[in-house]
């Protein structure tokens, strides 16, 4: 590891001629509650998991190598009183008690294999038995009592800081063993696990009493604070912030000076809240500060601190370095920790020459736990390295905000604190999707429940209600709900946890377990990929017969049974989906030719869920062979096509509701749609969006199943992972003011870029490839709306589109800048072009929905993005209030691929291509080629000249030249 100093002398000079930096670094460490509310039943393992690696290692971080100045530390209640419960209580969470399990039943054997690989793919590629039980899953094979023996052994062990295993000469003997590990072998690894986790709350007591780090908390259960105000459920609020701040006393002997609110989400209204019981400060975002109306394009309005003044009550707020503590979270994991640290101390050098007043502080505060596991050896050289060389740093002065509030006051006071969190300024992670707003109606209607009866309850059963309650409140369920993040493995878990929260509040309030909501027993399933294709607009004719091209830009979706024999009841092949401005259209491929099944008693069958919907059913018409099935979503509307009354009704497609007890209806204003339906080599169907009930711009699911009406069971259904979700594209209009075409195949950057290896990247062509731009204005905004070759969604980006980044840089007024906004592209604009403004799109709007001045000022709200993924169109609408009056724009388009950790989102060029890199990169270009794929210019160049450009030797990036377009 290097030294410190060498780190110091590498890095940008500091000014000597003013004051050191201040810098406020804050870790908050956090989990949810993972058990059922009144029990030790805990659903998942995260708490412990991360109690062996991270938390008790952090303090001793700070403990050995900070040997100057101090750090803070945010402790969420929800957290200690899991860390409590495994020391003192006995719980264990389901992965702890399958670990102890001798008799396995092949449920408990299946979830071994399936979640006992939970952990960064890293850790299982450093050993050589846990690789090769990876492979073996992954092949299907069978696995051996000693193959589950070793598995319980290496999940447990390899979750343990790897110092922690290193130090103790028993746990170093087990690391070498690697397999044919004993039941003794894996008690002595999960004693040894308890024991590091009892170390936790002592360490943090410790450091604080030193004064090495300044401890804070976070209402009890994490609940987005603002969501719960603007709902009308202050008091919610209020007694979640009352309970934190007691268990915090009740552990560590006095409340803390500050509090993290959970999520960074803030709302005026709590101001005289948190003043009501003595918070002093509490931490947010820049994008907060943005939206109160402060220029943080002037880095100096963020380097303090403000006094946020409601009525007769205030409380100091910081405000977070997005990028500095962005760049810990999840830039530096892909760097070498003497490369990182020496970026982190030039950056904090860099703004350390703007503290003309001695007072300018930066404040860096972020996740102190989930970062780790993707750095290199766990990120423990990187923490090592930081902390002594800020240790050894004369020019930065590291207090918490405590210390900084009494040293060096607070000047500059706020009359209004804006809502948001610290997701881009917004609380659109979690409400505004399906699947979350869903969420939150089914807490409201359980808080209902609740209200209404509360009066009549023990202390013991209001206690357990509310605890239920102000669970199923906390951020997380909401995190991962929708598409726009994805628990992966554990989506199942989350969303099981939130709804037997909710369960245990009815049960609590005496709630009969006939009149508990059925939804609360359903399983939510993300929604299924494609197989191929999505979903665009199609004309076919109904008529049971595709004709070439006639589903050509459709999704197709194939069964999961892949059997080639079909079995009586495996019915459904896969089926096409396509759609136009009024109907879905469907085009179901069976196993058997559908022709010889008409007077069958089947009927094929759409289930669908629907907006905002009043009444909703849990199971088909006819119930799942296996009880335990469902489509993965509650279902609203049901539409069938009959084999057994085809002969007399041809055409039909019937409509039915649902009723809320089970049954169903006819729809009485859409009974049936004749000619909605035809059984020929497929059976075709069109389904009205009117007959459906949505709208433009809504969106749902759905799924189709075979049912026997004679034996009254589901024969088949699909797909059987998710349901498909469609989205109805919001209309968009103007009047067109340049179109221009780009080349088709010139996805390539210079000429030599290739794409990466992962399937992901399918079909390896044409994802990054822009066809034409069309420019729109109306009345409010500019659109520039961009039509790339192909479009597809992998990783379920909750705009529709994965693989896509847009750059634009506009130039509509004097002055500007001619380097990027962010270090990424590696590209650089023409002098006589300097752009005025940034906007970055991808298809995750906390990072990729984002519209900057050249200043460096962020504004939100400014920037709407709506994609067709059918039509592979991506939408990008600019209000015009923020561009100002311009008659002509000079405009820079860079198209690149998205990476969700790569520099300013652009995927990385290497020479050869990877999984996840693409390939192409000259040997002798050094870190100045391009990482742009595709640009528009102007007719009298070409793409390839332009990019390049780049000169290794005069340190120079390629120079972009914009196309002029006049309004």
């Amino acid at each position: 590891m290097p030294s410190p100093e060498s780190i110091l002398e590498k890095a940008l000079p500091a000014d000597n001629s003013k004051e050191p930096l201040k810098v406020v670094l804050i870790w908050h460490q956090h989990q949810p509650l993972y058990k059922i509310p009144g029990t030790l039943d805990y659903e998942m393992p995260w708490v412990r998991a991360h109690a062996v690696n991270d938390y008790p290692y952090m303090a001793d971080l700070i403990d050995k190598y900070l040997t100057r100045g101090s750090v803070t530390i945010n402790l969420v209640p929800s957290l200690l009183l899991q860390l409590n419960d495994y020391l003192d209580n006995g719980a264990m969470d389901k992965y702890l008690k399958l670990s102890f399990e001798a008799e396995l039943t092949p449920e408990d054997k299946q979830f071994i294999i399936d979640h006992f690989f939970d952990i960064n793919p890293r850790f299982v590629s450093k050993s050589e038995r846990y690789s090769e039980l990876m492979k073996k899953k992954n092949r299907g094979e069978e696995f051996s009592d000693q193959d589950i023996l070793d598995l319980k052994v290496l999940w447990n062990l390899h979750w343990i800081n790897i110092e922690y295993i290193m130090a103790d000469e028993q746990l170093t003997r087990l690391l070498n063993k690697d397999r044919g590990y004993t039941f003794d072998d894996l008690l002595y690894v999960i004693n040894k696990q308890l024991e590091i986790m009892g170390t936790v709350v002592e360490k943090h007591k410790k450091l604080w009493e030193s004064g090495k780090v300044e401890l804070i908390t976070s209402p009890f259960y994490h609940p987005i604070l603002p969501i719960l105000i603007e709902k009308g459920w202050k008091e919610d609020a209020y007694n979640q912030i009352e309970r934190g701040l007691e268990y915090f006393q009740k552990l560590f002997g006095k409340r803390p000076e500050g509090m993290w609110p959970s999520e960074q989400a803030v709302h005026n209204e709590l101001i005289p809240i948190l003043n009501e019981f003595g918070v002093n400060w509490i931490v947010t975002d820049k994008a907060i500060l943005q939206l109160a109306g402060v220029d943080t394009g002037d880095y100096r309005n963020l380097m303090k601190p403000y006094r946020v003044v409601n009525g007769n009550s205030d409380v100091v707020v910081f405000f977070r370095d997005t990028d500095l503590s962005d760049r810990i979270g999840f830039k530096y994991s892909t760097m070498s920790a003497e490369r990182a640290v020496k970026d982190f101390i030039s950056r904090l050098h860099e703004l350390q020459h703007l503290n003309d007043t001695g007072k300018a502080v930066i404040t860096i505060a972020l996740d102190g736990e989930n970062a780790w596991e993707h750095y290199q050896n766990n990120g423990n050289d990187f923490r090592k390295l930081l902390y002594m060389t800020l240790s050894k740093d004369e020019s930065i002065e590291l207090l918490t905000p405590s210390q900084y509030i009494e040293k060096y006051g607070v000047d500059d006071t706020l009359n209004y604190l804006p809502t948001g969190s610290w997701v881009g300024g917004s609380l659109d992670t979690w409400i505004g999707e399906k699947e979350e707003n869903e969420a939150w109606d089914r807490v409201a209607a359980a808080r209902k429940a609740l209200m209404e009866v509360k009066d009549s309850l023990s202390v013991d059963q209001l206690e357990l209600a509310l605890d239920a309650l102000y669970t199923a409140e906390g951020s997380d369920w909401f995190w991962w709900y929708g598409v726009d993040q994805d628990a992966g493995n554990n989506e199942v878990l989350f969303d099981m946890a939130f709804k037997k929260a909710l369960v245990q509040l009815y049960r609590a309030i005496g709630t009969p377990e006939e009149k508990i909501p059925s939804y609360l027993f359903v399983v939510n399933k993300k929604p299924a990929p494609s197989t191929s294709g999505a979903i665009g607009v199609i004309t076919p004719r109904i008529d049971g017969i595709i004709e070439e091209g006639e589903w050509a830009k459709s999704a197709y979706y194939k069964d999961a049974d892949v059997s080639t024999m079909a079995a009586a009841d495996d019915l459904i092949a896969g089926f096409y989906v396509g759609r136009d401005a009024a109907n879905i259209y469907l085009a179901v491929e069976l196993k058997r030719d559908p022709r010889s099944l008409v007077g069958e008693p089947l009927y094929l069958e759409v289930y669908t869920d629907l907006p905002d919907a009043k009444k909703i059913n849990i199971t088909p018409r006819y119930p799942f062979k296996d009880e335990k099935d469902s489509f993965g979503f509650t279902l609203a509307k049901r539409f069938l096509v009959s084999f057994r009354t085809w002969k007399s009704r041809p055409g039909r497609l019937s409509n039915y509701n649902a009723t809320g007890n089970g049954k169903w209806s006819v729809d009485p204003e859409f009974p049936s749609i004749e000619n909605g339906a035809a059984i020929g080599e497929v059976v075709e169907i069109k389904i009205p969006l009117d007959a459906l009930g949505v709208k433009t711009g809504q969106e749902f699911n759905f799924a189709i199943s075979i049912s026997n009406s004679r034996e009254k069971v589901l024969l088949d259904y699909a797909p059987k992972s998710g349901p498909v979700h469609v989205q109805i594209p919001q209309a968009v209009t103007g009047k067109v003011v340049a179109f221009i075409e780009d080349p088709i195949g010139d996805d390539y950057g210079f000429g030599t870029y290739n794409y990466p290896l992962n399937t992901a990247f399918e079909p390896y062509k044409g994802l990054w490839d822009i066809e034409w731009l069309k420019v729109l204005e109306n009345d409010q905004a500019i659109v520039f709306q961009f039509k790339f070759v192909e479009m597809t969604n992998p990783w379920n980006a909750p705009k529709g589109f994965s693989h896509q980044l847009i750059n634009l840089y506009l130039d509509v007024k004097e002055g500007g800048r001619t380097d990027t906004y962010a270090e990424g592209a590696r590209v650089a604009f023409s002098t006589e072009y300097p752009w005025d403004y940034f906007i970055k799109v991808a298809g995750w709007p906390s990072y990729g929905q984002l519209f900057a001045t050249a200043d460096g000022e962020e504004i939100p709200d400014v920037l709407k993005v709506e994609a067709d993924p059918g039509e592979k169109i991506i939408n990008i609408i600019v209000s015009k209030a923020a561009l100002g009056d311009f008659e002509d724009m000079a405009l820079y388009v860079l198209s690149g691929s998205q990476d969700g950790y790569g520099p300013d989102n652009f995927r990385a060029v290497t020479p050869e291509p990877s999984e996840w890199t693409l390939g192409g990169y000259p040997l002798d270009a050094g870190d100045f080629a391009p990482f742009v794929l595709d640009i528009i210019v102007p007719e009298e160049i070409t793409q390839e000249e332009v990019l390049s450009s780049y000169d290794k030797h005069s340190e120079k990036y390629a120079t972009l030249i914009p196309v002029i377009i006049d309004f």
